[in-house]
This record gives structure tokens, sequence and C-alpha cells, in this order.
């Protein structure tokens, strides 16, 4: 694929290519048209020293005598039954007419010639003088032609600029500028529009999915209690209890999703922008009995570390990671945690398949069966983006590896 090139450089190709063909051509036409009306002109004198001869042959009823000068020569050479009233004659450089005379009752040829030397010197020169004013004239153009281009286009530079630094759920940062240029006015106007309506839906829908999810919290958290109530009351039979207990697990489960969602909602509306240094080390040694209770083995391998990330952020991290590690491995498998300055990386067994690592940090996106809503890696993605630190994954021989770098 051709490297991207920008529209000035793009235009500035075109254009200047274009003008050095046509340049070269009305170069040549120039040069052609010069040679033209110098040769006529050599002609027009050829012509008057034929007229010339003429009328001293009139006088005197004889032929000049021969004669050579600096860039003419005169020659001429008896020739019965001549008879040209003249042509001309191109020779080396030379440049020559011949007519027929009569002297005396005798036909005789004249040549007539003349130099073309100093007429192909200047024409030289006005072609180095023309080629030299043309150099300067591109330079000047090309100078010129950037500087207004720059100057032009800054408007449009600032749009983009504009378009680059905007966020959905940031500040905005300035405007697009202004412009003389009506259409560059009238582009900025539009994205500004754009992009504050963009701002209002996307904070409304934010609004939306924050006040819904406090809502719920109530309901979810009632009809856990009856639930609960309810399988404590006496009475119920063994059918009636395993129902409830799916109810109940369903509930959980739908809780553990709002909450989820809730967490979201609060990162992208920068509700934990403030940064401090947190201490991964114990938050990740307190996983580990809870790994054991999963029936998996778990190994730490863990040096001090510290991120500058928001406290409730870095918790919810690692209870992410760890919380993926543990619902996607295989019975009796394996949990590494790996801590270095600047480095956290969690290793599981699991399925001996890589996952789509175009759908893996994406919302809802189960790519096995599992308890998960499919959301826990959509916000260790936020947080790592929030927080400045990066996150990959990582597959070989079964096992799964999520590395974040900060």
């Amino acid at each position: 694929m051709d490297d991207p090139m920008k529209l000035a450089a793009t235009y500035q190709r075109f254009y200047f290519a274009l003008l050095a063909v046509l340049l070269v051509l009305g170069c040549l036409a120039y040069y052609l048209t010069i040679r033209y009306v110098l040769i006529h002109q050599v002609d027009n004198d050829l012509r008057i020293e034929q007229q010339e001869i003429q009328d001293f042959v009139r006088l005197h009823d004889s032929l000049p005598a021969p004669s050579r000068y600096r860039d003419q020569r005169l020659e001429w050479a008896p020739r019965p039954g001549y008879r040209e009233r003249r042509h001309f004659v191109d020779d080396d450089d030379d440049r020559s007419i011949q007519f027929s005379i009569q002297v005396k009752g005798e036909d005789y040829a004249v040549t007539i010639s003349k130099s073309l030397e100093e007429t192909e010197d200047l024409l030289w020169i006005i072609l180095w003088v023309t080629a030299g004013s043309i150099g300067v004239l591109l330079v000047g153009l090309f100078l010129g032609n950037r500087l207004l281009l720059r100057r032009i286009w800054q408007p449009f530079y600032q749009t983009l600029d504009y378009l680059h630094r905007f966020s959905l759920s940031g500040p905005r940062n300035g405007g697009t500028g202004t412009s003389n240029i009506d259409e560059f006015a009238l582009l900025g106007r539009s994205v500004e529009d754009m992009t504050a309506k963009m701002q209002r839906d996307y904070m409304a829908l934010q609004q939306f999915t924050d006040h819904a999810a406090h809502e719920m919290q109530t309901p979810l958290a009632v009809i856990k209690g009856k639930l609960d109530l309810m399988m404590q009351e006496p009475g119920s039979g063994p059918r009636q209890l395993e129902q409830m207990q799916q109810l109940l697990q369903s509930v959980n489960r739908l809780s553990r999703l709002n909450q989820s969602l809730l967490l979201l909602t609060r990162i992208e509306n920068r509700q934990f922008i403030e940064k401090e240094p947190v201490a991964l080390e114990p938050l990740l040694a307190e996983k580990q009995d809870w790994i054991r209770e999963h029936r998996l083995e778990v190994t730490m391998d863990m040096e001090p570390g510290m991120a500058n990330i928001h406290p409730f952020l870095a918790e919810s991290l690692v209870n992410n990671l760890v919380g993926n590690a543990v619902r996607h491995n295989i019975p009796g498998g394996k949990v590494l945690v790996t801590l270095r300055p600047g480095l956290l990386s969690i290793r599981n067994t699991g399925r001996a398949e890589p996952l789509d690592p175009a759908r893996l940090f994406q919302r809802f996106q189960k790519q096995h069966p599992s308890e998960g809503a499919g959301l826990g890696l959509a916000i260790v993605k936020e947080i790592a983006d929030i927080s400045g630190m990066e996150v990959r994954y990582g597959y070989e021989a079964g096992t799964h590896t999520f590395t974040v770098t900060f």
C-alpha cells in the first residue's frame, strides 16, 4: 500500500509536475519561435545582399569580386542555362541564398552565405536567461505556494486537531478556530455542532444508564432478601428449594451485571481520574485463598510493584483479572501471578485454543460459556485506558496470559 500523502503535498506534486511539462513544451515552442525569427532576420539580410549585387551588375555590367568576411562570404561561378530566382540553403553553421544572374549574356550562379554562429550564440544566451528566469519563477512559486497553502489550510488542520482531541466523555478543548474562507468556516461550525450533539446524546445515555443501574439495585436487593426468607421458611419441599436457589443465583448474577454496568458508566464519566501510587502486592496476596477454594493451584511470584492508579480501580483491575483466570480455568488447573515493577502478568490454564483478540475486550462478548456477563475484560480495558496502562493478551500451549504494563 502506498504511503499516504497530505492533501497539500499531493496538490503540489500534481501542480508542479504539470507546470514542469508545460514549461518544457513552452521552452521548446519558445526556442523554435526565436530561432524562426532570427533565421527570418538573416534571410532578410541575405535578400538585401542579393538586391545590392543585382544593382551592382546593372550599374557596372559585371559581378563584384568574390569576398570572404568574418560572418559573410560571396561566391559566384559560371553556370550556363542556370535559372533560379532564389532559394535558401542551410549548410552546417551557415545560411546561404543562391540565385542566378546574367552578365554580358552569360549565366552565373551566385551564392551569398552568412554565418549563424552569432545567431546560435544569441539564441543560447536567450534560452539560458529564460531558463534561469523560469527556475527563479519555479522556486518562488514553490515557496509562495507552500506558504499560501499552509496559511489557507490552517483552519482545516485546526479542525482535524479538534477532532483528534475530541472525547465523548471528556471536556471540550477549545474549538475549530475561525476562518475567512466560507467553506472552512462552515466545516468548523458543522463539526462543532455535530460533536456538541454527540456529547449531549452520550451524556444523556450515560446518565440514563447510571440512574437505571441505581434504581435496579433496590428491587434486586428486595428480591434477594425475599428469596432468602422464603428459603428459610419451613415446609418448602426440595423442588421449591431448588427453584428458589436457581432464582437466587439469577438475581445474584443480575446484581453483578448491574454493578459492572454501573462501574463502567462511572469510569467513562471520569469519576476516578485521581491517581496515587497503589501497592498491588497486597491486593494480589488476598486472592490466594479464594483461588484455592476453587480447587486451583496458585503460584505467586511477586516483587513490590506500585501502580499510579485510583485505589478503587486498582482493586477492580485485580478482581477482574483474577476472576477471569479462575472462571475460565479447567478443573485442577493452574494460576500463575507475576508482579514486577511496571508489570503485572496473570497466566491460567484453560481451553486449548486462543481467544479472538478482536472481540476479547468488547462488552458482552463471551467466547466460551461461563457464569460471567462478558464485562470483566471490558472493565479491565477501560481501567487500563483511563489509567495510562496497556493490557495485552497472549496464548501458548493451553495457557492464556494477560499482561498489564504500567
